[in-house]
Parts: C-alpha cells; structure tokens; sequence
C-alpha cells in the first residue's frame, strides 16, 4: 500500500482544506517531516489511519491512546465546514480512493442550531469507466480489512514507529513484552488452549480421585462377616484393592456352602411340622364331630316339642281353605248391593237438577218477552239510521284532515328552515372565534420552533455536565477503595516488618553463636608457639570457648532463608503500598482534570456552586447523590420541556391547514343562511293559502268530528250499541230454547232411573239368600265363624310350607343324629392347644434357620455386586490414569512447569520473537558496524518465575552478552529502531504477505552521534531504496541537512498548513 495523495478538511489544527501530494516526492522515496511541536506532524500519520480504518493513530507523542474520531475536528474551522478526510492511494497496480466524515455536530440547514452529521465512509476502486463505488462505515471498513489483510492495530505497528515507544520494549521485562507480543500477533488461542489442557487436566485428576472415593466407598460396604483379616483390609487407610476382592470372593464361595447346608435343614423341619399339622387336623375333625352330635340331639329334641302347635295349624289351614271356597258369593253379594246404592244417588241428584231446569225455564221465558216487545224494535231502527248519517260525513272529515296535515307540514318545516338558519348563524360565529385561536397558536408555534434549537443546546450542555458529575462520583469511589486497599497493605507492611525484625534477630544472634562455636573449635587445636591459622599470631592468651548452645550450620542456613522470605513479604507489600500511594495521585489528578470540566460546564449552564473550583475541592462522595439527583431533575425539565415545544411546533402544519379550512367554511355558512332565507319567504305565501281552504270545510262538519279518528270512535260507538241490543235479542231467543230442550231430557232421565232402581234391588236380595245358604253348606256355625276362618292366598300358602318344613326337618335331623351316633362310637375330645404349641416352636426354629439364610444370602449377594463395581470402578480409574499421563504431562509442559520454565503461548511468542530479532538484526548490524546482535536469552530467570522472552546484546568488542537495558541511549536507540523495522518486516510476512510500502518514524535520532546517525540513514536509505516510502518525524538539524526532500508543516494562528520541499 502506498499514499498518493492526502485531503484532509477541519482535521486537527489543519483548520482548512490541505492537500499533501506524495506524488511531488518525484520517485524520491526518504522524506522528512519537520515543523514545530503541535504543529500536526504525527496527525498526518492520524489522518492516513483514520482514512482507512476510521481510526485514529491513538500516539499522540507518547504511545497514548485515547483519541476518538470525534476529538479529530479542527478548533481553527469553521462551524459551516465538515471534518472529512481523504486518500488516494495504490494497492498491488490498482488505485483506490477512501473518504470518510466523523461523526460531529454541524449547523442546521433550516433556522439556527446545530443538528448531529452521522459518520459516513465511501471507497473507489479503480478508474474510469469501471471504477466502482462502495459506501456504508461497515461496508467500506470491512472491504479495506480485506484488501490490505491486516486489521488497525497492525496497520499502526507496520507504518508507524513512534517516539519511544520500542525502546520501551526492549527495556520492558518479560511480562510486559509478553503483553506486547501477545497484542501484536493475537496469540489468545494459544493461550486459551494451554488453559484449557490445564482444565482438562485438573477436571480428569478431580475425576480420579472422585472415582477412588467411591471405589473407597464401595469397598467399605462390604459386609466382612467373621472374617477378621478382610475387616482390616477394609479398614485399612491405603487399601490392597486386588486383596479385597480375592478375600471377598473366598468368602462368597464359603457363603454358598452355608446356604447349602442351612436349606437342607430347613427342609427336615418342614416335613416334621407337616406331620405335626396333619396330626392336629385329624384331632380337630372328631372335636367337631362329636360337637356336632350333641347339638343334633339337642334340635331333635327342640322340633318335637313344636308338633302339638304344628297339627293346630293344620287344623286352621283347612278351615281356610273352605272359607276360600264361600269368598266368591260374598264378593257378589257385595257388587250388588254396591249397585242398587249407586242407583239410588243418581236418582236424588236427577229430582235436583229437574227442580233447578224448571226454575231457569221460566226465566228464560220472561227475559225474552222484554226484548221482544215494540219498544226494543223502535230503539233496534233508530239506531240503524244513526249509523248511516255519520257515515255520510267520511269523505269531508278525510279532506280536512289532509289539509290539516299539509298546514302542520309546513309549519314544521318552517321551524327546521329557522332551526338550520340560527344553527349556520352560530356555526359561522364559532368558526370565526376557532379562525382567531388557530392563528395565535400558529404564532406560538413558530416561537417553540425556535425554543426547541435552545432546549437542544441547553440539554446537551447539562448531559455533558451529568456525564462528568458520573465520573466524578466514580472517581471518589475508586479513591474509597484504593485508600482502603493502602490502609490494609500499610498494616499488612507493619505487620510484616515486625515478623521480620524479629526473624533477623533470632538470625544474628544464631549465627553469632554459630562463628563464636567455630571460633571455639580453631581454638582447640591451637599449640603454643606456632601461629594461629586466622591472625598468625603465635601467643595465644585467651583462646575462645565453646558456647553451652549448639547450632549447626544447616540451621543458620534455615534461618537466613526465612529472614530473606520474610524481607520478599516486606517488599511484596511495601510495593502494594507504593502502587496504591501512585493511585491516588492518578486519581487525585483525574479528579482535577475532572472538576476543571465541571467548571467549564457550570459555566454555561449558569450553575453558581459548581463553578467555585474551593467549593468543588470541599465535596466528599457523600455530597454526590444529592448534585447528580438535581441534575438529572434539571434534565427531566428540560426534556419535559422540549416535549412541550415539539407538540407545539408540531402543531404549525396541522394548524395552517385548520385556518384554510375555517375560511372555507366561513365562505360556505354565508351562502347557506342567504339561501336558507329566501326558501322561509316562499313557504310563508304557501301556508296562509292552505289555512283558507281548511277555514271554508270547517262550516259543513261539527267540530267534535273534524278528524277522522273521532268520526270512526262516533261510528263504533253507534255500531256497538247496534251490536249489542241485536245480540241481546237473539241470546234471549236462544236461552228460551236451551232451557225448554234441558228440562225435557232431565225428566225423561229421572224416570229411567226409578225402573233402574226397582230391578237393581230384586238382584241383591237374591245374592243375600245364596251367601247364606254357601256358609251353612260348608259346615260354618255362623257368618262371624265364617269371617274368623277367612286367610289370603299368601297367608294360607305360608302356613303349608311351615308344616311341611317341620315335617322335613325333624326328619333330617333324626336321621344325621343316628349318623353321627355310628361315626363317634369310641372317640374321645382331643386337645389341640398341645397340638399348636408343638407346631409353633418348629415353625419358630425353621424361621430362625431362613433368617440365617436370607442373611447369608444377602451378605453374599450384596458382597458380589460390591465385587463388580470396584472391578468396573478400578477399571475405569486405570483408564483415566492412563490418559492422565499423557495429559497431566502435556497440560503441566503447557504451563510452563517444564525444565525451560515457558508456557506454551511464550514458546509460540519466543519464535515470533526470534523472527523480529533476525530481521532487526540486519539492520542493527549495519547501525553499529557489527559490533551488536540482539538475541533472546534461553537462560532460566528467578525460580517459579516464567521466562523465555528475556532479550540480551552480544557485544562483539568485549566478546560477551550484557541485558538489553545496558545499552546506552544512541545504542538504543539503533537496537529500538532495528527492533521497529524487523516487527513491519515480519508482522508484514504473518498477515499474508502484505506489502505496504510507506512507513513512518518519529523522533529518536538526536541521542547519536555523527557516526551512527550516518550508519542509521544508510539503513533507511536500503529500505526506500527497496521502495517502500519514509517519512522520519524530527526536529535533528544534521537530518535536515543530510535528506533533501522535506515535508514541512508550518503554524499559523489560522491553523497549520504544509508544503513539499525538494532539493
């Protein structure tokens, strides 16, 4: 990828439109960039960053990142000019162009304020008639990630090299550069699978021991028996497993022998009982015959003591058996008199109703003499003649009452006509009272139109303030708990530090005691007159002691281990200490940072307490809630009152079209009540000639019949009057009728009757004597004996089977008693009690005998399924030890618990290491004239600590490797550089060989001296001479006067501009 031209508009302090054109560097491919601090040398870097990725470099001089798209736009600009930048450049022979615009606020296009501009991107690729066109921020950042192979992060490490930045990494410990490395070529994956072998690890262990605890487990369930030496096996803390179940077996195979033998007992034991019961069960059934005997005998006895009462109600069932045979003529008898009595009540009731037909006849007789006479006939006439005089009459009253209806009529439409004219009256009053509401409220809207644009301002002024109020609060919470943090590891210090003083103390003291000791045992093998093997001397006046206390040396070297263990504790909290103590004054600038902002804010938003910066210094976390509550009840109104506003500018087109349409209906309602006039004028004349006319019909018809309901109401009154004396005469006429007919058939009735009642009584005298005659033939001494004897069939037919039961069972029960007496000849009564005692105490024995086997069964049963789950258990735990080898083994190297102390993400990271420090070294080579080659140490660091991405030098002048952090500054600063431009080399070659062959540096040059500052350029110029494009980033006047090709950038108090120079 190479830049050819560069449009950036209200871009950081480039307040205008400037154009950088590579394509004036003529094929000169090493540039410098010069122009004072702040002037915007790195923001053309920004600029080239932005335009591809949408981001900026986020280095901003020290490799600070933090800077947003948003934070780009230039404070030289104008409000009416949008940030956008632009690129041209050329990518493998094909030319694109990016232009993306920041998200940022811009001035309305209607009325005043500002509206937000969303941030737009758009790409060409190619030219001329095939160039096509992409747009869309994800669209065009997802096309460039494609072309280019590399994300942002890369793109910056590639093309940029900023102030410091690398020798920050090459001074960096391990870690830290493991951090570096890590972003640089995104090496999660390695580390997520080193982590997730270990998990493996660690869950298929957890699983093992799980597995022993329930081998364990099982194994305890085992039920021993008496077997003493498998109890102790079981309870053994490391057991024998293999030994445990070959004992457990033995004893399941002597299990089945008992079972054998106690199941040979149990069946003797049965077959005793059977006989037993068998014995007892013959005993019972002559107990219960001979029982049976006597009860026999006893029923006999009982059934012939009945026999005298049997034989009298034999005597009465023959009695009524004859009386059965008299029943039949009682029962005739009966029916007749019943007759002859129903006969002589139907003729009383006939002599009733004779007297009753005759007494109505006569009425009948006298009601329609009256209605007959000349009186009733004459009133019958008139009548008929009243009726035809009112009917004449029908036509006239029917014309009155048309006219009548057509008057009425007109009236009430009259009344409509007036009703619909005064409604149009007061509608038109009303529409031109609406007309002046609309219009004052389409003044008022435009006025919230432009409250609307200062409510905008206003609450976004109060937002920003309540973002910052946020952070704030945020900030005392932080400081809370880092101050409690240093409290704690300040005790924590303290604490230690008396352990260790009292360690150190016991230490000196041992170890004095120690030398005093060695000291003693030199002073025993002193002689006089030869010399002392520590000062020579050859006198030896007071030689030393041995002291009564002994310590060895390996104690000595105990106690001045723990002294260094416990010093490392001091250190480990008194750096807890010192990084807490740095936090607080981070966050104590911060804060100041932040109530800076609050003031500004305040400032605008008019807030008096918050703009005293001694005010704001006095809050505590406390006085937070309550300043952050009233600026969200601050936002709430300003937000219920742009509602407010927006309803009523939303109204004003609403409103426009309510005045147009009030005037329309004004215009309308005036031609209504015009027109509504004239037709109320010619209804008038219509009336009053229809009023005549009816006047002129009134003389011929009375007034009580001018409708033609009160002449039908006369007319039904004449005609029911009519109706009723016609009726009255025929309903007489036909009474007089009905009641001579009555009173002839009730006489001929009566007289029916009377023979009726003759004959009826001659038949029941007869059906006496017969009933008579029949009670004395059958042997009865009267009626009442006759009576007594009577029974029913159901009764005659129980008493037969009485007898005959009584008859059939004292025969039985005399012949099952001759029976019983044969059978018992010679028994006695058994005791069976004896009998259940003995079968008792067996059955007793053969349950005890089945306990014992079931338990034996149980234990044995039981005992082998134990025996099969450990087997499958220790089989399953032999399977997982034996992938626990080889994961165990493979996760332990992964973490680094190898001989080379390196995880297996920093085995990964050391070879992308040895591939930047290969290509760096070609250029620190030339740089330093092959005096230093940078290399990666495979030495092991402090025990327990991970290594493998430690650097070193070889210095070829002294023969030896020294640490990185040796090297002076100009040496670092060739070692930095040599390090910047083998990570573009090999990042370039790890992301798909991507060339891009533009790259920045910035500063660094001035700590060389002439020498390396030749040997440096000369590298640079390999590298444009290979043709990638350099742009150095310096203010070192010997580079101005060595590189004739510059891009300098001039500042102004309008913003910065920038011009090619070239020589």
């Amino acid at each position: 990828m190479r830049p050819l031209k560069l449009r950036m508009t209200a871009f950081g302090p480039y307040g205008e439109i400037e154009t950088v054109d590579f394509q004036e560097l003529n094929g000169r491919n090493l540039f410098l960039v010069t122009g004072p601090t702040g002037s915007g040398k790195t923001t053309i870097f920004d600029a080239i960053s932005f335009a591809m990725y949408g981001e900026a470099s986020g280095s901003s001089g020290g490799g600070k990142s933090g800077r947003s798209a948003e934070s780009l736009r230039s404070q030289y600009s104008r409000d009416d000019l949008l940030t956008e930048v632009e690129l041209d450049f050329e990518l493998k022979g094909t030319r694109y162009s990016v232009k993306r615009i920041p998200k940022q606020n811009k001035p309305k296009s209607r009325g005043e304020g500002f509206t937000e501009q969303k941030p737009e991107a758009e790409l060409l690729i190619g030219q001329g008639q095939g160039r096509k066109v992409m747009t869309g921020v994800s669209r065009v950042n997802e096309k460039i990630e494609s072309l280019m192979g590399i994300n942002a992060d890369q793109f910056r490490q590639i093309m940029m090299i900023p102030q410091g930045e690398f020798r920050q990494m090459l001074n960096s410990d391990s870690q830290d550069r493991e951090k570096v490395l890590r972003k640089l070529f995104d090496t999660r994956l390695y580390n997520l699978m080193q982590m997730n072998l270990d998990m493996k690890s660690k869950a298929l262990h957890r699983d093992i021991e799980d597995k022993e605890r329930l081998r364990n487990y099982e194994a305890a369930k085992i039920d021993c028996g008496e077997d003493e030496v498998l109890e102790e096996l079981v309870a053994s803390a490391s057991k024998n497993m293999d030994e445990i179940i070959l004992r457990t077996l033995e004893l399941i195979k002597r299990d089945e022998g008992l079972k054998r033998d106690m199941s040979l007992k149990i069946e003797g034991k049965n077959k005793e009982k059977e006989d037993l019961v068998s014995k007892r069960e013959k005993a019972k059934s002559d107990n219960e015959k001979l029982k049976l005997k006597d009860s026999t005998a006893e029923e006999v006895g009982k059934l012939e003591e009945r026999s005298a009462e049997i034989k009298d109600l034999k005597e009465r069932i023959m009695k009524g058996e004859k009386a059965a045979l008299i029943l039949q003529h009682e029962k005739n008898r009966d029916e007749r008199q019943k007759e002859l009595d129903g006969i002589i009540e139907k003729g009383k009731k006939k002599e009733k109703e004779l007297l009753e037909a005759k007494g109505i006849l006569e009425k009948a007789e006298a009601v329609f003499g009256k209605e007959d006479s000349s009186e009733s006939r004459a009133m019958r006439e008139k009548l008929v003649e009243k009726l035809r005089s009112l009917k004449a009459l029908e036509d006239k009253v029917s014309r009155i009452e048309a006219v009548s209806r057509s008057v009425e009529q007109m009236g009430k439409d009259a009344e409509i006509q007036h009703k619909k004219k005064e409604t149009s009256l007061l509608n038109l009053d009303k529409t031109r009272k609406n007309l002046g509401g609309y219009e004052e409220r389409l003044k008022k809207s435009g006025e919230a139109k432009t409250a609307q644009v200062r409510l905008r301002s206003e609450y976004k002024q109060w937002e920003e303030k309540r973002k910052n109020l946020e952070k704030i609060h945020l900030n005392f919470q932080e400081w809370d708990k880092v101050w409690t943090d240093l409290e704690k590891y300040r005790k924590t210090v303290e604490k230690e530090e008396q352990v260790l003083q009292s360690l150190d103390k016991v230490y000196k003291s041992s170890k004095l005691v120690f030398l005093r000791n060695q000291a003693a045992l030199l002073a025993a093998e002193l002689e006089e007159g030869k010399p002392c093997p520590v000062c020579g001397s050859l006198d030896h006046p007071s030689p030393a002691l041995i002291s009564g206390e002994s310590i060895s040396e390996d104690r000595i070297n105990e106690l001045e281990e723990d002294v260094k263990k416990q010093d490392k504790k001091v250190n480990d909290a008194a750096r807890k200490v010192a990084v807490s103590e740095e936090k607080l004054k981070k966050i104590s600038e911060d804060r100041k940072i932040l109530f800076n902002e609050l003031v500004c804010y305040s400032e605008s938003t008019d807030d008096g307490k918050l703009r005293d910066m001694k005010y704001l210094e006095a809050l505590s976390k406390e006085d937070m809630p309550a300043i952050m509550e009233n600026c969200r009840m601050k936002l709430d109104d300003i937000a219920g009152e742009g509602k407010k506003m927006k309803a009523l500018a939303d109204e004003g087109n609403e409103l426009e079209g309510k005045i147009k349409a009030s005037r329309k209906n004004i215009e309308d309602l005036d031609k209504e009540i015009e027109s509504l006039t004239a037709t109320q004028l010619e209804s008038a004349g219509k009336l009053s000639r229809e009023k005549t006319k009816l006047e002129a019909i009134y003389t011929e018809v009375p007034e009580e019949l001018r409708s033609v309901k009160s002449l039908i109401t006369k007319m039904n009154e004449v005609a029911t009057i009519k109706r009723r004396v016609e009726e009255s005469y025929e309903s007489a006429r036909r009474n007089l009728e009905s009641a001579k007919v009555s009173f002839a058939g009730v006489k001929a009735s009566l007289e029916q009757l009377r023979n009726e009642e003759k004959s009826s009584c001659e038949k029941s005298e007869k059906a006496g004597r017969e009933l008579k005659a029949k009670i004395i033939s059958e042997g009865f001494l009267s009626f009442d004996d006759y009576v007594s004897s009577k029974m029913t069939a159901d009764e005659l037919e129980i008493n037969r089977k009485i007898v005959e039961e009584h008859r059939r069972e004292l025969h039985f029960q005399k012949q099952q008693y001759e029976k019983l007496v044969a059978e018992t000849k010679g028994l006695q009564v058994a005791s069976i009690e004896e009998f259940d005692k003995a079968v008792d105490s067996i059955g007793s024995a053969i349950n005890e005998m089945i306990k014992t086997r079931s338990a034996i069964e149980n234990r044995s049963a039981n005992n082998s399924e134990i025996v099969e789950s450990i087997k499958k258990i220790k089989e399953e735990i032999g399977d997982r030890e034996n992938r626990y080898k080889v994961l165990g083994n493979l996760a332990a190297i992964a973490q680094g618990r190898n001989k080379g102390m390196i995880t297996f993400e920093r085995y990964v990271l050391a070879a992308f290491l040895d591939d930047i420090l290969k290509a760096a070294n070609i250029r620190l080579r030339k740089m330093s004239q092959g005096r230093f080659v940078l290399s990666r140490t495979e030495e092991l660091e402090r025990k327990n600590k991970q290594s493998g991405l430690e650097l070193e030098v070889f210095d070829n002048y002294t023969g030896k490797s020294r640490h990185v952090k040796t090297l002076s500054g100009g040496e670092g600063f060739k070692a930095s550089l040599s390090m910047a431009l083998g990570l573009s080399d090999v990042v370039q070659s790890y992301a798909g060989g991507v060339q891009l062959d533009t790259m920045f540096i910035d500063e660094g040059f001035g700590t060389l001296d002439q020498e390396s500052l030749d040997n440096a350029i000369s590298c640079l110029i390999d590298l444009q001479e290979s043709g990638r494009l350099v742009g150095i980033i310096s203010h070192v006047q010997e580079l101005k006067e060595r590189i004739d090709t510059r891009l300098e950038v001039k500042s102004t108090n309008t913003g910065s501009t920038t011009e090619f120079v070239v020589m």
